[in-house]
Order: C-alpha cells, then sequence, then structure tokens
C-alpha cells in the first residue's frame, strides 16, 4: 500500500477533510502541499489552468515558485476568483509583465504578496483595486518598474512594509505615498532618481526604516531631505556618491528618533560631524567603506549614546588621542581593515572603560607601548572574533596579540609620551605668494632620552603627502613656491611609542603684485623690481600719485583743446564777411563789408532771413525809414 496515501488518509481523519483534500490531486512531483500550503516550481501548465483547477479552493498560502519562466505572463482577476481564502502570495522569479486592473479583488483577506524578480514595467494604479482591510507586505523588487503614479496604492491602505529594491525607477508622482498612513518600511535600491524623493514624502508618513542604496544618479543629501519623517528610526544610505565629500549640514536635521544611522561608500573624506550633530539619541551609527584617514577629537562630540560604531574598510591610518572621549556608552568598535599602526588609550575617556568589544584584524599593528594595554588586556576586553596580528616591530611579526602577552613593558622611558617641550603650541604666520620656506615644529627633544619621535605634518586635518610637501626626518616642514591655495591649518603630531604632542601652524598666504614673477632668491633684489613690504607700499604709494596726475593733466588739456575747436566751428573761425549794398532805383548808393554777428549781437539788428544770418547796417536801416527800394545782401 502507497505509504503517502496512509499519511494522507491519516491526516485527513485526525485534521478533517478540509484541511489536506487538495492533497489528493497533486500529482505533479514539483508541487506540495499541506494544512495552508500549496507550493509549485517549474511547472509546464499554464498560469490559468494551474491557478483555477489545480490549487485547492481552501489555500491560504499560495507560492509559486520559477514557475513559470518560457513566457511572459499576465496575471487576471479570474486566477482567483475560486481562492478567496489566499492571505499569502508569492509569485517570486517568474515573467509576469502585467497585472489586469481588479487581480486581486476578491482576495479580502490578502495580507502578503510577492512578486519580486519578475518583469513588470509599469504598477497599474487599479491593480490592487478593492478592500483590503488586513494587507501588511508587498514585495516588488527586482522589477523593471520605471514610474510609479499617484495612488498606485491606494487600495491598500493598511499596507506596512513596500519594497522598491532594484527598480529603475526614474520618477516618483507626489502623491505615490499620499494614502499609505501605515507604512513604516520602505526601501529603494539601484533607482535612477536624481535626488532625495523628497516631493514624494511631502505627506506626513509613519516610516521607521527607510533605505537608500546603489544610486548611481544622486550625489547630494540636500538639507531637510527627511523633513516629514521624523518618526524615522533606522536610516540606510549605502553607494550613495556624494560629490562634496559630505552631506549638507542639515540633511538630517528633524530626525529626534533616530537611532540607526548608515553612511557606507559614500565618498565621505571625514567624519561629518556637523550634519551628526542634532543626532542625540544615535545608537548605531556605520562609516565603513570611506576614504576617511583620521579620527578627530570632536567628530563625535554630540552622539553621547552612541553604543556601536563601525569603522572598519576606512583609509584610516591615525585616531588622535581624545577622538573618542565623549563616546562614553559605546560597547563595540569596530577598526578592522585599515591602516592602523598605533592605538592609544588616551583616544577613550581616560576614568570609563573602553568598549567591550574591538575589533582590530587586518591593520599594520605596531606591538609596542602604544597597544600594550590591549596586548596585555589590564582592560577586559574582547578583541572579536578575527585575530589581531603584529605587522612590527621584527621580532613580533606576524604573531597574535595573545602570542606576546606580558612582553611588552610600559613602564621604561621609551614608552612615555614625548619628553621633549614645544617651544610654541600655536603660530601664525603671514608669507607672500611665490615664497619658499622651512618651519619647524617647535620641539627640542631631551638630550638623555632614547625615545623614538615621529613627525607628521597635517594639513586641514589630512596628512601631507610627502611627495607634495617634503617632511625631513626632525619635522622640518619645507613649502617652495607657496600660493593662495596654501593658506590653511598646520599641525605637526610629535609621536613616540607613549603618545603625542601638537603643535599648530595657521598660515596666511597673501598676493604681492610686485613679487609674481620673482624667483625665492631675488625676494629683497631690487633688480628684479622685488623690495620690502615696507618700500614696496611706499613706492606704490608715489607711482600712484604721479600716474594720477599725469593722467589728470592730459584730460583737463583734452578737454581745453577740444572746448575751443568746438566753441570755434559752432562762432566761426572765420568771420564771414557780408557785403550790403543800399540801392535806390536801381542805383548803388553804398557798399558796406562787416563780419557776420554772433549770437549776442543779435538784440543789435540781427535778421533771420532764406539766406542765413545777416544784419542789416544803420545806413539800411535809415534807408527804409526814407522810403529806399530794397536791400540786398551778396555773400
Amino acid at each position: 500500500m502507497d505509504k503517502q496515501f496512509v499519511l494522507r488518509t491519516f491526516l485527513q481523519l485526525v485534521y478533517g477533510a478540509w484541511s489536506c483534500s487538495c492533497c489528493y490531486y497533486v500529482l505533479d512531483p514539483n508541487c506540495e502541499c499541506d494544512w495552508e500550503t500549496f507550493r509549485c516550481s517549474r511547472l509546464l501548465q499554464p498560469a490559468d489552468i494551474i491557478l483555477q483547477n489545480v490549487v485547492p479552493k481552501d489555500t491560504q498560502r499560495l507560492i509559486m515558485l520559477r514557475t513559470w519562466v518560457a513566457n511572459e505572463i499576465t496575471l487576471v482577476p479570474s486566477n482567483f476568483t475560486s481562492l478567496q481564502q489566499l492571505r499569502l502570495i508569492d509569485f517570486s522569479e517568474n515573467r509576469i509583465s502585467d497585472i489586469q486592473a481588479g487581480t486581486f479583488e476578491d482576495l479580502k483577506r490578502l495580507q502578503s504578496v510577492n512578486l519580486s524578480y519578475n518583469r513588470l514595467r509599469l504598477l497599474d494604479s487599479d491593480a490592487f483595486r478593492g478592500s483590503f482591510p488586513n494587507f501588511v507586505e508587498l514585495n516588488l523588487s527586482y522589477n523593471k518598474i520605471l514610474v510609479l503614479t499617484d495612488n498606485s496604492f491606494n487600495s491598500i491602505r493598511s499596507m506596512r512594509k513596500l519594497d522598491l529594491r532594484g527598480n529603475p525607477i526614474l520618477c516618483i508622482s507626489p502623491g505615490t505615498f499620499t494614502s499609505l498612513h501605515k507604512l513604516i518600511d520602505l526601501r529603494f535600491r539601484s533607482a535612477n532618481l536624481s535626488q532625495i524623493p523628497v516631493y514624494a514624502l511631502e505627506t506626513t508618513l509613519p516610516i521607521r526604516y527607510l533605505e537608500i542604496r546603489e544610486m548611481p544618479r544622486l550625489f547630494t543629501i540636500p538639507d531637510h531631505a527627511f523633513r516629514n519623517t521624523n518618526l524615522l528610526r533606522s536610516l540606510i544610505l549605502e553607494q550613495v556618491v556624494l560629490s562634496a565629500g559630505e552631506p549638507s549640514e542639515l540633511a538630517f536635521f528633524g530626525l529626534d528618533n533616530l537611532t540607526n544611522l548608515t553612511l557606507k561608500s559614500c565618498n565621505l573624506s571625514s567624519v561629518p560631524r556637523t550634519a551628526l550633530r542634532d543626532l542625540e539619541n544615535l545608537l548605531v551609527l556605520d562609516l565603513s567603506y570611506n576614504p576617511i584617514q583620521t579620527i578627530h577629537p570632536g567628530d563625535f562630540t554630540t552622539l553621547t549614546n552612541l553604543r556601536k560604531l563601525i569603522l572598519h574598510h576606512l583609509d584610516l591610518i591615525e585616531v588622535k588621542v581624545e577622538a573618542f572621549k565623549t563616546l562614553q556608552q559605546l560597547d563595540y568598535l569596530d577598526l578592522s581593515n585599515n591602516g592602523l599602526k598605533r592605538l592609544y588609550r588616551d583616544s577613550f575617556t581616560v576614568n570609563v572603560s573602553v568598549p567591550s568589544t574591538l575589533q582590530l584584524a587586518y591593520n599594520p599593528w605596531r606591538c609596542d607601548c602604544s597597544l600594550a594595554w590591549v596586548i596585555n588586556r589590564s582592560i577586559d576586553i574582547h578583541i572579536g572574533k578575527r585575530p589581531a596580528n603584529c605587522a612590527s616591530p621584527e621580532e613580533f611579526v606576524g604573531k597574535n596579540f595573545s602570542d606576546i602577552k606580558e612582553k611588552i613593558s610600559t613602564q621604561s622611558d621609551i614608552c612615555q609620551p614625548p619628553v621633549g617641550k614645544l617651544k610654541l603650541v600655536e603660530e601664525d604666520r603671514t608669507e607672500q605668494v611665490g615664497n619658499s620656506f622651512i618651519q619647524s615644529c617647535r620641539y627640542n627633544t631631551s638630550g638623555d632620552s632614547k625615545q623614538l619621535v615621529t613627525y607628521t605634518w597635517y594639513r586641514n586635518g589630512k596628512i601631507i603627502p610627502v611627495q607634495k610637501m617634503p617632511v625631513e626626518n626632525m619635522g622640518h616642514l619645507l613649502m617652495e613656491d607657496i600660493g593662495l591655495k596654501d593658506s590653511g591649518k598646520y599641525e605637526c603630531v610629535i609621536r613616540s611609542a607613549g603618545g603625542e604632542k601638537v603643535f599648530k601652524l595657521n598660515l596666511k598666504v597673501k598676493e604681492s603684485p610686485f613679487n609674481r614673477h620673482c624667483s625665492p632668491s631675488s625676494r629683497t633684489s631690487t633688480s628684479c623690481g622685488c623690495v620690502d613690504d615696507a618700500n614696496t607700499t611706499a613706492s606704490t604709494t608715489a607711482l600712484v600719485g604721479v600716474a594720477g596726475f599725469i593722467i589728470a593733466f592730459e584730460i583737463l588739456l583734452a578737454l581745453v583743446y577740444f572746448g575751443y575747436r568746438w566753441n570755434k566751428r559752432r562762432v566761426g573761425g572765420n568771420p564771414r564777411v557780408i557785403s550790403t549794398e543800399v540801392t535806390r532805383n536801381g542805383c548803388v548808393l553804398h557798399r558796406v563789408a562787416k563780419p557776420a554777428l554772433g549770437r549776442e549781437q543779435y538784440k543789435k539788428g540781427v535778421v533771420f532771413g532764406g539766406q542765413g544770418i545777416y544784419s542789416r547796417p544803420p545806413e539800411d536801416l535809415n534807408a527804409r525809414r526814407d522810403g529806399i527800394a530794397n536791400v540786398t545782401t551778396d555773400r
């Protein structure tokens, strides 16, 4: 007798015929059935036949993984007409390309739909038409959806989780999530959005978890990017390459409830301390896979409640003293896979225990005094699952920390902080463009000390590349042909195996117009046109004064000359001679020759006629009174 038949019969007697009656009809070896679940994969029959004729009517969980892989299919309402007990549908890894309107309308008890890894391009706004009061989760990840329209999810208002990862989304309409008043989990990945979808999140949503990963066109996180998600607790930003090397100062403003923040592979050049300043309730911070070189004091000043800090796979070379001073609640610190050689006890709060778990593997550790507090386990520390090995000195190369325990003494002079003295703690220096100079660390070593001291110069918090600005063994910084861009804050860190001291230099570079083309060797030579600052100032003032006087004088001469020419042309340079004949009865009584009158003589007899301006002599005026016939004027 078939053992499977016997088992099914027994289950039927115990749990009732309704519970497993479906299994009698399952003859395909790729399908299996239990009390609530019907599961199949790689069937040759079309979707209509399987869903309408094979799947039992009382099925609550329908899982069809990789079932239809030959051709693209469309889900239609008739597929689920008889399956009104369904609560879960998992049609992932198929070739579903379309969902007709009202497909799930009869499934009033539906709670979860998984359509991941299909070929959906556009989600019809009526695809989920109907009433789904218990709907919780919709997984549309890894499809080909390009656009999310308004009211795409209008009928599933109770949805709490929406997964849109792996879709090349270009546009999200402002009203896409308007009706989702219970949404707490939203995920994006590989979308082609050029900005955080702030406009789509304008409606205040109760989102607790927001994930944004692998956005190739997203280069900035603007101020108030998450202003309407103030209930957010976990924010994941991964592979969002920030062109500025950090988010905007107010990018996370308003996220008072945020407890978990990931900024992974975001091209951060330093810890974004300004953007993090308002996240006082943050418990977990992940900054892994960023080109951060140094951890400075004050980087985590406001994160006083931080419990877990992940800093693996950075370009980390140095953790400065007091870098973690404010993190008194820190339990877990991951510094693995970096370029660290030393880690000082003073990097943590002295009176507070260090993190109980330190991940230190895959660093080129120099096993000397700076690590004695870890190696000798003077403090109860769990190093982590992966062992940390020594890279130097030669006697300890390749050995695990546990292998050299108690072999490093912290009492010798070598293991003390630098024993020399700083002449100055901070210095201000002003130089001109093109100058060259050598700056020392202002540090005097002790003559009796055999302490090994190293010097490292930093500019604005970053190590100065040796190939650009050579650093001599005694801490002298040589800068040649400096420019305005070299202005900034410099630090010389003097380190010993037991600690460090810091000298600060504030360099200001100013430009002198007379020193641009001078070589450094001829700065004080007048043959190059270069003089001292005082002489340069005096010469410049004199030259400007002389040049101004000459220019003003030339302008005055030009004005006088052109004024004279204009006035001469207007009045007449060669006064026209007017010949006036006084005749009577055709006989010339007399002829008078006089220059033409100017405008100022108009009132003395100037007459305007068709031949221009002319004047009548007194004789003419007298002749008119005497009845003279006419007056002619010749020019």
